[in-house]
């Protein structure tokens, strides 16, 4: 269990999951329901959701991870473990809100293909596509 004096909490939640998540400086030791991370994601693509805050941020090694975790599936865990690790990381420093917040939002992200379609879809039938024939009311 982390030492409540040196770590810091924050909660993610992700569909039907919670996660309390404490970050303490130390050597990268992790532990998710008193279990490794390989012992309690089976799967490399939960591990890898895992650790994409702390990729982000560059802080892999230097903050033991303690998380609680319950409800949902292990998708939906793995989710929500990240949003509580990266609350945290902005509770430790403000300056990665940028980053994290970014990564979170594919439109914000530089070459992105989604950032234009979701615009366009907003204005999709405005303007003069709105007064043509198939969309005036009749009655």
């Amino acid at each position: 269990m982390p030492d409540v004096a040196k770590a810091v909490y924050a909660t993610g939640r992700r569909k039907h999951a919670v996660a309390r998540v404490w970050l303490q400086p130390g050597s990268g030791k992790i532990a998710i329901n008193s279990r490794t991370l390989e012992d309690y994601f089976g799967r490399e693509t939960s591990r890898m959701v895992f650790r994409q805050a702390l990729e982000l941020t560059e802080t892999s090694g230097r903050f033991d991870v303690f998380v609680n975790v319950s409800g949902g599936g292990l998708s939906g865990q793995a989710d929500a473990i990240r949003h509580g690790m990266s609350r945290v990381l902005i509770k430790i420093d403000p300056l990665f809100r940028g980053p994290l917040s970014i990564f979170g939002r594919p439109e914000l992200r530089e070459g992105s293909p989604r950032g234009f379609h979701i615009r366009t879809n907003c204005r999709m039938f405005t303007g003069a596509r709105a007064k043509t024939v198939l969309f005036q009311r009749h009655g």
